[in-house]
């Protein structure tokens, strides 16, 4: 659905959201993973209001794709601000802490990019993903302060 069709995204939404209500914190977020995987960022913002507070995890997930609807449209400042409160609602979980990883260290913030790997290598030591991304932030961060140090001269 992406931004094609927002309206419908939003019906799918609130669809997930009815039988939100009559299911466990596992299958609430099965449902948004299922129904949520990839409407547009407005979609995704007008569904938080209707999720129930105590439902955490599935408010969480719900901030991970508004992150990365945010991300598709290149909004990085609004794409690091949802995973953060991805990350604030679920700690564990490991698709923002590497998104939100990956975006910093793109953008050049190495120090904090290695902050959220290793919180994603505590999630799971085995990732290629963070083992990979936290080699080439070190990397790129040392070439930084190499190129600053030639400049200073």
């Amino acid at each position: 659905i992406r931004d094609k069709d927002p309206g419908m995204a939003v019906i799918k939404i609130e669809k997930a959201l009815e039988v939100f209500e009559k299911m466990n914190a596992k299958g609430n977020e099965a449902l948004v993973t299922k129904y949520v995987r990839s409407p547009s960022k407005t979609a995704v913002r007008t569904s938080l209001e209707s999720l129930d507070e105590d439902a955490g995890v599935v408010k969480a997930s719900v901030y991970f794709y508004l992150g990365q609807a945010y991300e598709m449209q290149r909004d990085f400042k609004m794409a690091l601000h949802n995973f953060k409160r991805c990350i604030q609602g679920d700690s564990s979980n490991f698709g923002a802490t590497i998104h939100l990883a990956n975006l910093l260290s793109n953008l050049g913030e190495g120090v904090r990019a290695v902050k959220y790997f290793k919180h994603a290598l505590k999630l799971d030591e085995n990732s290629v993903n963070a083992n990979f991304g936290i080699g080439k932030t070190y990397v790129q961060t040392k070439e930084l302060i190499k190129y600053r140090s030639e400049a200073v001269r």
